[in-house]
């Protein structure tokens, strides 16, 4: 009674204080308030502020400027869903006068869309039929589950499936693996705090009391029973009283806890990485890469067309050089104790750098390679329509790489000239998915058939896990492309850019990579190329180079965002694993940034040198180079 005496004569109570809101900064107001209103009124806002733009030039080229950064704007700061942005073509540019209906709405399903629409209905049905995680779990079970073959396990897996089924799917599906590992061996971790590495709490329990420390550390030292002579406790060493003692070591070593949420955060976020590196080394990886070979056929006709095998010889060595490396660098940073200069050169001359064993050990091998090998034992013998699905997605890509190889003719050339393309094929493979029933043959009872005969793929699947939002995004991009062209925007920006034409083209090529790599960890990767690659291809031009020496580069570059977890999908799915932190996501990133960098300017200085002929100036893009390369008044 008394306290409340006081808290009365106090004039306030601690109830009072706390039911009394608490006064927001001004930039927590802000962040309260654009969430609710903010988009709606830079919605609004924008198109107003840019009418100046459109009121003062009455030309084409104005009113396409004025819509083209109206759909980057809300692009970039995602306004509005990616998707729904990229149907603005549709209504704006027949009502600026830019282009009719007519010519802007077959940019919403072009060739390069039915290539991608074909290759995800295939990694639909590998999805649909979990044939991918049999790939995955029997790669893991043949490579073992040692730390650094894990993650090279690991990292393989998921690139491989990134190069056919979607980054997402596919980090979606091997972190639950992953976690599944961790999971389990996490229940032998205990934290070693000692001056030494030593234990401390019940590492002994199984030990008797009284025991000599001796004993205790053989038995951590020796991974299976042990029959020693040891004094008697209490007797003197040089006396006779020796006796025959078993120690049984635990069936499960105990593990260091900080050495093991390292290895932890390299296993999750070998995932994303390797989901984003696999994704480039084909053109149907990943949307970039189709936006790459639809803005190169709809600006420059007269290209040698970016098709499966001519990008497959440029972005599949890039890929393992780059998803090799990166493996190397994971390995180091998160499984090697010493990161000074004498534990780089131990690295990297193989000695042992890591513990897999005893009182400091960070990781159960014999642990992980049970869980794996049981996880890969649910899944039983392979079904039917995983086989039809195999044996289908093996023909797709042979008729992808053999349609027109180029030192040879392909079957493409049965056809008139321009009548078969990738997409082709693609649509014949989804289509046969669709029909084929998902009963063997050998199986059919005339007699007596079954009440319903499903097929490999059901059209409902593939319409709910189509990603048609990506769909979409791609022909507006093809939409922006074709009305840059025909209004003459394009040309005018490459007047602009005259002024580079005097840096080195090597030059330009690092810089672009370095902007464009940082620049897709806060924009989605495909809205970052659609807006950049015109205007790189228009630099080219200006500056006398073959335009694919920078779009080739750029396109790759897109998917490098390594560093930030809202930079791409399997970003966020790792970091929403809780077993990383986005500051782990930042140190370990920024390197990979740089090695992907590095390596994609030396490929595309060699390599694709050779498959482009990057080295000279070509004349299907000297068309518009004329006016592109004269000065602007």
């Amino acid at each position: 009674m008394a306290n409340d005496k006081d808290n009365t004569d106090g004039g306030t109570t601690a109830s009072e204080e706390i039911s009394q809101p608490r006064r927001l900064s001004k930039w927590q107001a802000f962040l309260k308030w654009y969430p609710a209103f903010g988009k709606s009124t830079l919605i609004l806002l924008i198109p107003i502020l840019l009418l100046p733009l459109l009121v003062a030039g009455h030309s084409r080229i104005t009113s396409t400027a004025y819509a083209v950064i109206i759909i980057a704007s809300f692009w970039v700061l995602e306004l509005v869903p990616l998707a729904v942005t990229s149907l603005l073509p549709i209504f704006l540019f027949p009502v600026l006068g830019v282009l009719p209906s007519k010519d802007v709405v077959p940019n919403y399903f072009n060739n390069t869309i039915g290539l991608f629409v074909g290759g995800l209905t295939v990694a639909v049905a590998i999805e649909y039929t979990n044939f991918h995680k049999r790939i995955a779990l029997y790669a893991l079970v043949v490579l073992g589950a040692k730390p650094h073959f894990l993650l090279l396990g690991i990292m393989l897996v998921t690139a491989f499936l990134s190069m056919w089924i979607s980054n997402s799917a596919t980090a979606a599906m091997m972190i639950p693996i992953a976690t599944a590992v961790i999971a389990e061996l996490s229940k032998n971790v205990e934290d070693y705090n000692g001056p030494e590495g030593q234990p401390h709490g019940d590492d002994d329990t199984q030990l008797e009391l009284g025991q000599p420390t001796k004993q205790k550390q053989l038995l951590r030292r020796n991974s299976t029973n042990l029959t020693v002579e040891v004094p008697i406790a209490g007797e003197d060493d040089d006396t006779h009283g020796e006796s025959p003692m078993t120690f049984e070591r635990q069936e499960r070593p105990k593990l260091n806890k900080q050495k093991f949420e390292r290895v932890v955060k390299g296993l999750i976020l070998s995932v994303p990485y390797a989901a984003n590196i696999g994704g480039t080394a084909t053109l149907t990886g990943t949307p970039p890469n189709l936006v790459l070979s639809g803005l190169a056929s709809s600006l420059y006709p007269q290209a040698p067309q970016i098709d499966f095998a001519r990008w497959f010889i440029y972005g599949f060595p890039t890929m393992l050089l780059v998803l090799f490396i990166s493996w190397v660098w994971l390995v180091f940073f998160f499984t090697v104790d010493d990161h000074s200069w004498r534990g780089i050169v131990r690295f990297l001359t193989c000695n042992r750098v890591y513990r897999i064993e005893g009182s400091d050990q960070s990781w159960d091998a014999d642990g992980a390679r049970r869980i794996i090998r049981a996880e890969y034992r649910k899944l039983g013998k392979m079904t039917y329509p995983e086989w039809v699905v195999c044996i289908l997605s093996i023909i797709l890509v042979l008729l992808w790489l053999t349609r027109n190889p180029g030192f040879i003719p392909g079957w493409a050339a049965l056809f008139p000239k321009g009548y078969v393309t990738d997409a082709t094929s693609a649509i014949l493979i989804a289509f046969l998915l669709h029909v084929i029933p998902d009963i063997p043959p050998w199986k059919y009872n005339l007699f007596n058939p079954p009440a319903h005969v499903g097929r490999i793929l059901d059209f409902r699947v593939t319409q709910r896990q189509l990603s048609w939002n990506v769909i979409l995004l791609l022909g507006g991009s093809f939409a922006l492309a074709k009305a840059c062209e025909s209004s003459g925007l394009s040309n005018w920006i490459g007047q602009q850019m005259y002024v580079f034409s005097s840096l080195s083209p090597f030059l330009v090529q690092v810089l672009i990579c370095i902007i464009i790599c940082f620049i897709t960890e806060i924009m989605s990767n495909t809205a970052t190329t659609t807006i950049f690659l015109p205007l790189i291809g228009q630099l080219a031009q200006s500056m006398g180079v073959n335009p694919y020496y920078f779009m080739l580069p750029t396109t790759v570059a897109a998917s490098f965002a390594f560093m930030l977890p809202a930079a791409t999908p399997p970003n966020a799915i790792a970091f929403s694993s809780g077993y990383v932190r986005s500051i782990d996501m930042v140190k370990a990133g920024i390197v990979m940034n740089i090695i992907g960098i590095i390596i994609l300017i030396i490929i595309t200085n060699t390599l694709g040198m050779a498959a482009f002929n990057l080295g000279h100036f070509p004349v299907w893009a000297y068309r518009n180079a004329t006016m592109a390369i004269t000065p602007a008044p």
